[in-house]
């Protein structure tokens, strides 16, 4: 019941401060790295003012195909929409907006009960304090903050899929004058 309540008061604060325009635009990028038993991969996902939310040559990266032999993870999100030579992307990114979400595919040929771990890490510049990034849990739909605290789950299957949100949506204090500014509250 608290998951719901904090769900539906999130997306009141959004829809909220978006009717008001009370949205800055700020370009931002970050690595979401799933680690777990030696193995790692990640995706890069990002906002930038020249994006555009379909297949950007200058942003959006194919995934590296590969060699599967020993353990491995991977991280790709599928895009058989934008007709490129790959389905499989590693980076995307999107045009400005509040926030935006991707969908990210996580296979492994771990054994299922596996604990991993996934964590939204700055790619380049650090990410912005008012951009939060959040992972939707497949089988309960609780959000995690990704940009506070890694996030740990279990493997299920070979193939495992999950909704990352990010965007402009957490206010955040001027360190000159103490004032508050951005489009929600931090969680």
């Amino acid at each position: 019941m608290r998951t719901l309540i904090r769900t539906f008061t999130i997306i009141a604060a959004i829809i909220a401060l978006w009717a008001t325009g009370a949205f800055a635009a700020q370009d931002f990028e970050a690595k979401i790295k799933i680690s777990g038993s030696g193995a790692y991969d990640y995706c890069v996902i990002g906002m930038n003012k020249n994006a555009t939310d379909g297949f950007d040559n200058a942003y959006d990266t194919l995934a590296p195909g590969g060699n599967m032999n020993g353990t491995y993870i991977t991280c790709t999100m599928l895009h058989p929409e934008w007709k490129a030579i790959k389905n499989e992307f590693r980076g995307d990114y999107r045009t400005h907006k509040r926030s935006d979400t991707w969908n990210i595919v996580v296979q492994t040929n771990l054994p299922a009960g596996t604990v991993l771990t996934m964590e939204a890490l700055k790619k380049g510049a650090p990410i912005p304090e008012s951009v939060m990034i959040s992972v939707e849990e497949p089988a309960t739909g609780q959000q995690t903050e990704l940009t506070s605290a890694p996030y740990q789950f279990t493997v299920t299957g070979e193939v495992m899929n999950f909704t990352i949100t990010g965007g402009h949506m957490k206010k955040v204090k001027s360190p000159a004058s103490g004032h508050t500014s951005g489009d929600a509250t931090q969680q």
